[in-house]
């Protein structure tokens, strides 16, 4: 044999060795790629088995999808060669048992993530061709599981393709109540002969049904399809379309319902506002008594609930006889009837009418239970253009009667009447009428105007152009006797009370400007007028603000904090106040005979904001209420005060000079704020000048020590300075700091004083008071801690008082150290005052600043530094003979008590 044929004979062997290998690997081949491209998201399948020459047999298919699944024999008889090249229709029948489950709709989750910005690359995909197929599915069972679940029996289901040819399909079930469902298409034209479908090709649907349950949807079930056949069938699907229907409903096996269909969809020449896509409708659809469940899923978005808020039940009816004659349709349930005639060739519909009974339930659901009630809704449109640019794009009314609880402002709406109407070429939209508000008949109107030229396509458009560009915009809002109660939505204060301290009832106007917002408003006890000026949709300032009121009794007094029996009128002007922090003010309030007047601007620097205020007549009451300061103003300062205020960078590192007069002080400050304190700036201290108040002695002097409450009267105001003052503005004591010094000098001090009681001398020499002098006091506060630095006390030129010691002015606790001159017990001795060296008794003061206790010293041993005096025999000697005069042992003795 040559060597050329010995090549070729090597080559066809392993040439056939290899075909021979191949012809079994490859059904081996198929079957595990098959089995790995079937087998996932929960699918199995028990047996594969591939063949050349077939068939190809799918055993124990279970196959999942989400939640439905199917369990399958399927058996295609082709051969692997045929499915391969193609070459004979795909024949296959499946068996077996399937249940598809209906998701329930679930509430959206609300995301405030920002979108994310997605680039899609435009791909082109290759169209789906249909080959040659003759495929045949039969079930057992089939469960559609949704509320309830639907059960059908022996399901045969066919799909014969032949592109070019022909394309039908048919299906067929039982009904568990003994009916069937049967639908078949024949469209020979569908799929054209490279199996691409076909636009413009034609087919027939038809369906018919008998006695099949519907679907339980929101808990509505019992409702079942008695006879029902229908057919869509189209000569030229990219034409139009003829659908024929007519079928009857029961419920729960009575006859209840009809539906009824007669139409045809035309290819639009024009679109239109009555055009569905590029489809326009020709005929009659009527349906009777038909459960309104079936319109559940496209009004759940409305948070409507069919059976509640619609009824059980609808009947609906559309009619047009030609493509230019106008529609005329009607829906109808229980509680919501709408009706009207349709337009198609200018978009316009006319005579609608609209009548609710809206359920309570259903008004707490939009509004999240700001509104309650049962009301009844009309509404009457003469006119209404959906799409396109003309005159008179809207007129109506509408009418809204029934009691309606508005929650947040306890008021109730009783009824409503309003024209509507909205013009595109004019780019107008307006509102007028009337509501009965807590039984107090008010009015409303509303117009707007566009003055943008952007193109309008109807009143869609015109209505989100006017809004979007609010508070911009060009218009008028006016109300009229609208019951204050509504305002107390914007009150916070408990202590204001709309109809008490604005009236019953107020007056609002609103013009909007473009650039700027005027509001006027007018009520039986205030009255106002601004002016917004915007800065693109917000606002920049408030300019012309002129605001006068009539301020009730009660308002002041519980801002007050006393009684006050006189009618106030306040008057607030304020040329400009912007956002910035920068305003000029003037305030006027006028209580009976007494005039206040404030004046006062803020200015924004590079280093912060700045004030300045001047103000006379001001009420220290109200400044008491207004700092919960206790009266102590009132009680140190008097009233009226007189001040000035200069602040430098008041929000940041407020620093604040103040200067001012009263009818009992004089004084300057410089203060500070941080961190919940007030303190007092640097070296600068606070003076104030006082003149002498019962009100000062128990408000003020009582708590800096017993002996300062003693004071009766004084020759010239007490002069105080204060430093390195830390106030605590929350009230603990335990955070107060200062160094005070008080400058009091001649004085007249009650003579029935715990002092003076120590003095029995005084009681007769003096009747009521007492002259004294008192050194400059200085004293230190620590923690709420007072300690004072030794001083002294002088008594009718005569007898020198020592005082020091501390107040806790946290738990008001005394611990004071005094002394009193012996020779001021002895006042008819003359060898007891005859002393070389007068003899101090000390004295201790404790207890609290309310109920002060006074001792001698019990250290103090009087009998034995008498005797070491030589005092002792005196005293007998001078006794005898003189039977009116004290013993002064009895009185040392009565000062030990």
């Amino acid at each position: 044999m040559s060597k050329k044929k010995k090549i070729l004979v090597t080559s066809i062997s392993a040439l056939f060795i290899i075909g021979i290998g191949a012809f079994f690997a490859i059904p081996i081949i198929a079957q595990q790629m098959i089995r790995e491209a079937l087998e996932v998201d929960g699918t199995k399948v028990e047996t594969i088995s591939i063949g050349w020459s077939g068939p190809q047999i799918f055993r124990g298919v279970h196959y999942v999808h989400n939640e439905s699944t199917a369990d399958l024999d399927i058996e295609i008889d082709n051969g692997l060669l045929s499915l391969l090249i193609n070459s004979k229709p795909i024949k296959a029948a499946a068996t077996g048992d399937a249940t598809i489950v209906i998701p329930m709709a679930k509430e959206a989750i609300k995301n405030d993530a920002p979108p994310r910005t997605r680039v899609s690359i435009p791909q082109q995909k290759k169209p789906f061709a249909f080959p040659k197929l003759d495929l045949t599915l039969s079930l057992d069972t089939l469960t559609v599981t949704y509320e309830e679940p639907l059960f059908y029996n022996n399901v045969i289901a066919s799909l014969d393709v032949d592109p070019g040819h022909h394309f039908a399909a048919q299906i067929h079930a039982e009904t568990i109540l003994g009916g069937f469902i049967q639908a078949s298409c024949n469209a020979p034209s569908l799929v054209d002969t490279s199996g691409v479908f076909n636009p413009e090709g034609g087919g027939t649907i038809t369906v018919s049904i008998n006695n099949a349950q519907l679907p339980t949807i929101n808990s509505i079930s019992g409702w079942t399809i008695s006879k029902f056949s229908g057919a869509i069938s189209s000569p030229n699907m990219s034409e139009s379309f003829n659908v024929g229907m007519n079928g009857s409903l029961s419920e729960f096996d009575q006859e209840r319902g009809t539906v009824f269909c007669k139409t045809q969809f035309v290819k639009a020449a024009t679109k239109d506002a009555f055009t569905f896509g590029d489809w326009a409708i020709i005929g009659s659809a009527n349906v009777s008594d038909v459960p309104t469940t079936i319109l559940a899923a496209f009004l759940d978005s409305l948070q409507l609930n069919t059976l509640r808020d619609l009824g059980p039940t609808m009947n609906a009816k559309l009619s047009r006889s030609g493509n230019n004659n106008p529609t005329s349709a009607m829906f109808s349930t229980r509680d919501l009837r709408i009706a009207a005639t349709l337009d198609a060739t200018d978009g316009t519909l006319t005579d609608v009418d609209i009548d609710a009974n809206i359920h309570t339930e259903f008004l707490e659901t939009i509004t999240s239970g700001d509104l309650s009630g049962s009301p009844t809704l009309t509404i009457h449109l003469d006119k209404l253009v959906v799409t396109g640019a003309t005159h008179d794009t809207l007129v109506g009314e509408l009418e809204l009667d029934g009691k309606i609880m508005y929650r947040p402002a306890n008021a109730t709406i009783n009824s409503l009447r309003s024209t509507l109407h909205a013009d595109v070429l004019d780019r107008t939209i307006s509102t007028k009428g009337s509501a009965k508000l807590n039984q107090t008949n008010a009015t409303f109107e509303a117009a707007f105007h566009s003055p943008n030229k952007n193109k309008l396509d109807g009143i869609d458009d015109l209505w989100k152009t006017i809004v979007n560009q609010l508070p911009r915009g060009k218009g008028k809002v006016a109300l009229t006797n609208i019951p204050s109660t509504f305002l107390e939505l914007y009150i916070s204060d408990d202590r204001i009370i709309a109809t008490r301290d604005v009236g019953e009832t107020f007056d609002v106007v609103t013009n909007f400007k473009w650039d700027h917002v005027e509001v006027s408003a007018i009520s039986p006890k205030v009255q106002g007028t601004c002016s917004a000026v915007l800065a693109g949709n917000e606002i920049d300032s408030l300019n012309n603000i002129d605001i006068t009121a009539v301020v009730d009794k009660n308002l002041l007094a519980s801002f007050a904090s006393t009684n006050i029996d006189a009618i106030s009128t306040l008057h607030v002007v304020a040329p400009t106040v912007d956002f910035k922090g920068n305003a000029t003010f003037d305030l006027t309030l006028d209580t009976g005979k007494q005039h206040t007047v404030v004046r006062g601007k803020t200015k924004r620097e590079e280093d912060g904001l700045d004030l300045h205020i001047a103000g006379t007549g001001i009420s220290t009451h109200m400044l008491d209420a207004l700092c919960d300061t206790n009266s102590l103003l009132f009680d140190s300062l008097g009233s009226p005060l007189s001040v000035e205020i200069i602040g430098k960078n008041i929000i940041d590192k407020p620093l604040f000079i103040a200067g001012g007069t009263s009818p009992n002080a004089a004084f300057e400050t410089s203060f500070s704020f941080f961190d919940g304190k007030v303190i007092t700036a640097g070296n600068t201290a606070t003076v104030a000048d006082l003149q002498l108040s019962k009100n000062l002695t128990r408000h003020l002097l009582k708590d800096l020590g017993p002996v300062l409450s003693d004071i009766r009267s004084i020759k010239k105001p007490i002069q105080f300075r204060v430093a390195n003052a830390i106030v605590p503005m929350n009230g603990d004591l335990k955070q107060l700091n200062a160094d005070i010094s008080i400058d009091i000098g001649e004085v007249a001090l009650d003579s029935g004083s715990i002092t003076m009681q120590l003095l029995p001398m005084f009681k007769s020499s003096h009747l009521e008071v007492i002259p004294g002098y008192f050194d400059p006091i200085d004293m230190q506060i620590r923690n709420g801690l007072i300690t004072y630095k030794e001083f002294k006390l002088r008594l009718d030129n005569k007898y020198s008082i020592p005082y020091s010691g501390t107040i806790n002015l946290v738990n008001q606790r005394l611990n004071l150290k005094s002394a009193i001159p012996l020779t001021g017990l002895g006042y008819s001795i003359k060898e007891l005052r005859g002393l070389a060296t007068d003899i101090d008794v000390p004295i201790l003061i404790t207890g609290t600043i309310e109920n002060p206790i006074t001792q001698v010293d019990p250290d103090f041993d009087l009998v034995q530094i008498l005797l070491q005096n030589g005092v002792g025999r005196l005293i007998d000697d001078a006794l005898s003979g003189n039977d009116d005069a004290p013993n002064p042992i009895d009185l040392i003795e009565e000062l030990f008590k």
